[in-house]
C-alpha cells in the first residue's frame, strides 16, 4: 500500500499528521487549497478511509512515515532514545540522497565531517540525518553548538555540559568525559568546528577511549585527523539554464522548491506562474542554491516581486575560484546576498545592526538599551522590530516574559566586519564589556540570597557574553575591569560546575596583571581563584597568591578579605594535607574576623559549615552540631538555599556518625521539599546516599543496598563522585552490607537499585521512610 501513495500525497499526509489545516498545507507545499482537498480525497480513496484521522492512524500502523525525509524530530518518540536535537520550525526540503548517504556513513565510520562553504546547510543536514539514525544509538544523540566558543580549550567543557558530565574536582575533565563515554553507544554532533581547529586533538582522544562513540562534525574545512571521513555538502540543486521553467519543474529542484516554500510563508498569496517561474529559477541560480541566501532572498518576497528581487541581485554577485579561501571567511555569493539585505536598511538601521553584532549568544532588551544608551528608547524598539521583520535578527523562545534576541551566525559575522570598519569599532565593544561587568557585579551578592537560582540562570544564559567581555578586557589591557569580573564570577563558576574554565580565566588574569592594583588582585584571588581551587584540586597552587592577598588585607585593614584568606589556608590544610589541627584554628580566626566591622553572613555560614564537618570527623559532636545549626540559621535568614542544603546534609551526617539514625533521617528528609531548588544530580546523589546510610544503620539492609545502588547509578551515568567524607561513609557501608547479606540477596538488591530511574528511586526512598523502624534502645 505504501507504493500506492505518490511522494506528494505522502507529503500532504505527513502534514495532516501534524494537524495542519488545508491552508497551512497549501502554504507549505505551494499549492492551492483546492488542490490540497483533491490530494486529500485521493489519499482517502487509496487507503480506504473517510477522514484525516483514520488516514493518519492507518499510515502510522503501516509505517508509511518511517523513512520520510521530511518527518523531522517531531516524528521520533523522545522516550525511546535520549537526544537534544534543536527543534526545527520549518520543513526540510530536498537532499534525500545526501541524507541517505550520511545515514549510512554514520553507522559505518567513527568520524564523519560535513564540509562546505558557510550557508550551504551543513547544520540542518546533520540534524536531519541524526534524526534518522536515532535507533542506532540507544545511549543518545547529542548536538553541541560550538560557534559561540572563542577558545579551543572550551570544546571539552561544551561537550561535558551537553552530555551531563559534571566536574568532580578529583580528576581531569577529559578523564571524566572519557570514562562517561566509554561504555556508551552514542552520537555526538559537533557543530561549527572551523574556528576551533587547534583543538581538534580532543576528537581522537574521545574516540580512542570510547569504542562505540560516533562523532559527526560540521566545518568549513576538514579536520585532517586519522580516521576522518569527509563528506562535501553541495548546494541545493538548481534548474539548468536551458531547461524550460514551469511550476512543476521548480518543485523538482530543491533550491527552487525551498525558495517557493519560504516565499509563500511570508506572502501567503505567493504563487508560481508561467511568467515568474523563469525568474525564480534565475534567482536560485544566481544564489548558487545556498540555503541561507535563498531564505534571505525569499524573505523579501513580502516587498518585492521575483523580477524586482532579481534586479537587486544583478550588480551584487561576485564569484571566486575558491570561495573557501576567501579572506572574508564566507562564500562571496552569500556575502552578496547579505550586502543586498544590508543595502535595504537605512543609515540608522545599519548602525543599529552593526552594534548588535557585538553580542555573543543573544541579548535582552536591557542589554541593548545599555549598548544604545545614546539612542531614544523608541528608536531601539523600532530598530529591533524592523530588523526582526527583515529576518536579520530573531526573537528566541523563552519561558518567562523577558524577550531575548539572537542573530544568525553568518549575519553576525558580516555585521561585525561592518562595525570593525566604523568609527564605533572600539566604543561599542567597550560598552558591551562594561555592561556585562555591571551585570556580574550585580549578581555576585545575590548568589547567596533568596533569588540566587534566578541570578545563576541569568548568568548562565549570558555566559558567552561574559566570556567575550573578559577576553576584550584582557586584549585591551583593561586589567582593573578584568580583575573585577573574575572576582564577581567566582561563585557562578563554582555553583554552575564551570570549575576548570573559571579557574583558567582567573589564573590567566592574575598572570597578566602582576602590577595591577593590589586590592583588585587580592579580591580576584580570594573571590575567584580561592573559590575554584578546591574544585579543581589546585589548593596548593594558589597558596602563594593567597599569601599575597592576606598581606594586602592586613596592610589595608580589610578584615573581610583577611578572613577569606585565612579560610582558604584552612581549607588547604583540611583537604590537601589532612592537617585538621592546623585547619581548625585558622577557621576559628576567620570566623571571628567575619563577625567584625561589617559582618559577612555568607562567610560566617561557610566557615561554620566547614568547622562542623571537621569537628564531626573528630567526634566532637556537640561543637559540630552547634556550628552547623548556626550555619543553617544564618543561611535561612539570608535565603541562601545552597547553604541551607549543605548545613542540613552535614547535620544528617553528624547524626549518622553518632548512630542517631532517626535524627539523621529527620535532617535528610528536611531536604526533600528543597529538592526543587537542586539543579544538579550531584546534590541529589548525596542526599539519597545519606538516606541509604541511615537505612543501613537501622538494619534495613535490602533497602539500603537498593538505595546505594541507585546512587551508584546516578554517579556513574553523570561521571560524579561523592564529597569527602560522604564518599568514605558510602564505601564503608557497602562493605558492611556486602559482608552481612547473603550473596544472592545482595546482588538482587543491587540489581533492583540499578533498574530504578531517578524519579523511581526518589519515590522508593519515600516508601521506605514510611516503614522506618527506630532502633530499640
Amino acid at each position: 500500500m505504501a507504493t500506492e501513495l505518490t511522494e506528494r500525497e505522502l507529503a500532504v499526509l505527513e502534514r495532516f499528521a501534524r494537524r495542519q489545516t488545508n491552508a497551512e498545507v497549501a502554504r507549505d507545499l505551494a499549492l492551492s487549497v483546492g488542490t490540497v482537498k483533491w490530494y486529500a480525497q485521493q489519499i482517502f480513496n487509496k487507503l480506504g478511509v473517510s477522514d484525516r484521522r483514520a488516514a493518519v492512524a492507518l499510515a502510522q500502523r503501516l509505517g508509511l512515515f518511517a523513512h520520510s525525509s521530511s518527518a523531522g524530530p517531531a516524528a521520533v518518540d523522545p522516550q525511546s532514545v535520549p537526544y537534544n536535537l534543536p527543534a526545527q520550525f520549518t520543513s526540510f526540503v530536498g537532499r534525500k540522497v545526501e541524507v541517505a548517504q550520511i545515514r549510512n556513513l554514520i553507522t559505518q565510520v567513527r568520524l564523519l565531517t560535513l564540509t562546505g562553504p558557510g550557508g550551504v546547510g551543513k547544520t540542518r543536514l546533520a540534524l536531519q540525518s541524526a534524526v534518522e539514525v536515532l535507533p542506532h544509538f540507544p545511549d543518545g544523540v547529542f548536538w553541541v553548538g560550538l560557534f559561540s566558543l572563542n577558545e579551543p580549550d572550551l570544546i571539552l567543557n561544551a561537550i561535558a555540559g551537553v552530555i551531563g558530565v559534571r566536574e568532580s574536582g578529583e580528576e581531569e575533565l577529559l578523564v571524566t568525559v572519557q570514562r562517561f563515554l566509554k561504555p556508551r553507544r552514542l552520537l555526538l554532533i559537533l557543530d561549527n568546528y572551523e574556528h576551533l581547529l587547534p583543538g581538534v586533538g580532543i576528537i581522537p582522544a574521545l574516540l580512542t577511549a570510547a569504542p562505540n562513540l560516533r562523532i559527526l562534525v560540521t566545518s568549513r574545512a576538514a579536520l585532517h585527523v586519522i580516521g576522518e571521513q569527509e563528506y562535501a555538502v553541495e548546494p541545493l540543486t538548481v534548474p539548468d539554464e536551458d531547461q524550460s521553467a514551469s511550476a512543476e519543474m521548480l518543485l523538482a529542484h530543491s533550491a527552487t522548491a525551498l525558495f517557493v516554500q519560504r516565499a509563500a510563508a511570508v506572502k501567503p498569496d505567493f504563487t508560481v506562474t508561467a511568467e515568474n517561474a523563469p525568474v525564480i529559477a534565475e534567482i536560485c541560480r544566481r544564489l548558487d542554491g545556498l540555503p541561507l541566501a535563498l531564505e534571505l532572498a525569499a524573505a523579501r518576497s513580502k516587498l518585492f516581486a521575483p523580477r524586482a528581487l532579481l534586479a537587486r541581485l544583478d550588480d551584487r554577485l561576485t564569484m571566486l575560484s575558491n570561495p573557501l579561501l576567501d579572506a572574508s571567511g564566507r562564500q562571496q555569493t552569500l556575502r552578496a546576498t547579505i550586502d543586498w539585505s544590508y543595502a535595504l536598511l537605512d543609515e540608522h538601521e545599519k548602525r543599529f545592526f552593526n552594534r548588535l553584532s557585538v553580542f555573543a549568544g543573544g541579548w535582552t532588551l536591557a542589554a541593548v538599551d545599555a549598548l544604545c544608551a545614546d539612542m531614544p528608547p523608541e528608536q531601539v524598539l523600532n530598530g529591533l522590530g524592523s530588523l526582526a521583520d527583515k529576518s536579520l535578527i530573531r526573537l528566541e523562545l523563552r519561558t518567562d516574559d523577558e524577550p531575548r534576541f539572537g542573530m544568525l551566525h553568518i549575519l553576525r559575522e558580516y555585521a561585525r566586519e561592518q562595525l570593525a570598519h566604523s568609527t564605533e569599532a572600539e566604543e561599542i565593544p567597550s560598552r558591551h564589556a562594561t555592561y556585562f561587568l555591571t551585570v556580574a557585579e550585580m549578581a555576585a551578592p545575590e548568589l547567596h540570597r533568596l533569588q540566587q537560582e534566578q541570578w545563576l540562570l541569568r548568568l548562565e544564559e549570558e555566559h558567552d557574553n561574559l566570556r567575550q567581555a573578559l577576553e576584550w578586557f584582557l586584549t585591551h589591557t583593561r586589567v582593573a575591569e578584568a580583575l573585577r569580573l573574575v572576582a564577581a564570577l567566582g561563585w557562578f563558576w563554582v555553583k554552575q560546575d564551570h570549575h576548570s574554565e573559571g579557574f583558567r580565566w582567573v589564573m590567566r588574569v592574575l598572570e597578566q596583571t602582576g602590577d595591577a592594583s593590589p586590592e583588585l588582585r587580592a579580591k580576584a584571588i580570594l573571590f575567584g581563584a580561592g573559590r575554584l581551587a578546591n574544585h579543581v584540586g589546585q589548593l596548593a597552587r594558589i597558596q602563594e597568591f593567597v599569601a599575597e592577598a592576606l598581606a594586602w588585607a592586613r596592610a589595608a585593614g580589610n578584615r573581610n578579605c583577611e578572613a577569606w584568606a585565612l579560610a582558604y589556608f584552612a581549607l588547604y590544610h583540611a583537604v590537601s594535607t589532612g592537617e585538621h589541627d592546623q585547619a581548625i584554628p585558622l577557621f576559628l580566626e576567620a570566623h571571628h574576623l567575619f563577625l567584625q566591622h561589617q559582618p559577612d553572613d555568607y562567610g560566617s555560614a561557610w566557615v561554620l559549615n566547614a568547622l562542623g564537618v571537621l569537628y564531626g570527623l573528630h567526634h566532637q559532636f556537640a561543637e559540630s552540631v552547634a556550628c552547623l545549626e548556626e550555619s543553617l540559621a544564618i543561611s535561612q535568614r539570608i535565603g541562601n538555599w545552597w547553604g541551607i542544603r549543605m548545613a542540613l546534609m552535614n547535620l544528617g551526617l553528624v547524626a549518622y556518625q553518632r548512630a542517631d539514625y532517626p535524627q539523621a533521617r529527620h535532617y535528610f528528609l528536611e531536604l526533600l521539599p528543597l529538592r526543587g531548588q537542586v539543579k544538579h544530580r550531584h546534590e541529589l546523589a548525596q542526599w539519597l546516599c545519606g538516606l541509604g546510610l541511615v537505612n543501613a544503620g537501622n538494619g534495613q539492609a535490602h533497602e539500603a543496598v537498593t538505595i546505594l545502588s541507585g546512587v551508584n547509578k546516578i554517579l556513574s551515568v553523570h561521571a560524579l563522585t561523592l564529597n569527602y567524607p560522604l564518599n568514605q561513609f558510602y564505601e564503608a557501608s557497602l562493605a558492611k552490607l556486602r559482608a552481612s547479606l547473603a550473596s544472592e540477596r545482595y546482588e538482587a538488591a543491587w540489581a533492583q537499585g540499578q533498574a530504578l530511574s531517578v524519579e523511581e528511586l526518589v519515590n522508593y526512598v519515600q516508601t521506605v521512610r514510611a516503614n522506618f523502624i527506630p532502633p530499640t534502645l
